[in-house]
Order: structure tokens, then C-alpha cells, then sequence
């Protein structure tokens, strides 16, 4: 399916998601007391997940924020380089 293009992902603004930096976004989701992070980027119409975790401070851990950009990067040099 085309997220992007369909507008599922493109529509859904805060307090649901959120753009953190270096074209990493996130998404929020709560289950009970439960607060879930979900980290994605877009590539070309697609949404890459990158990794998830259960968010227990304040703030979102920059080590899960750089670990979203670590996987990124190494999904633009897998995939042929540059943007889409």
C-alpha cells in the first residue's frame, strides 16, 4: 500500500506523531499505562520503522534517536544511496 500517497501517514499529526530530527519522525501509541515509540522515516511513498521501544522518562533517549539514524543511514547505502 502507498502511505503516503493514500494520506494514512501524511494526515496524522500530533500529539500522535511527531518529526524528532534528521527526517526521523515518531509515533506514539499507549496501551493502559503502557506509552510505546515507534521510530520511522520516509523513503520515496514508504514509511520505514526503525526501531521501537517502551518509553519510561520524560524524553525520548537520544541513544533510541541516534540508533534511528544509524539504521537509516545504513538503509539509504543498502538501497542506493540518496534520497527517494
Amino acid at each position: 500500500m502507498d502511505f503516503a500517497a493514500s494520506g494514512i501517514w501524511t494526515n496524522v499529526k500530533t500529539p500522535a506523531c511527531d518529526k524528532l530530527k534528521d527526517k526521523i519522525y515518531e509515533l506514539r501509541l499507549s496501551f493502559g499505562k503502557m506509552e510505546i515509540r515507534i521510530l520511522y522515516f520516509f523513503w520515496g511513498s514508504s514509511v520505514i520503522l526503525t526501531n521501537g521501544f517502551l518509553k519510561k522518562t520524560r524524553n525520548i533517549p537520544e541513544s533510541e534517536i541516534e540508533k534511528a539514524i544509524n539504521y537509516r543511514n545504513d538503509f539509504i547505502k543498502r538501497n542506493g544511496g540518496g534520497e527517494k
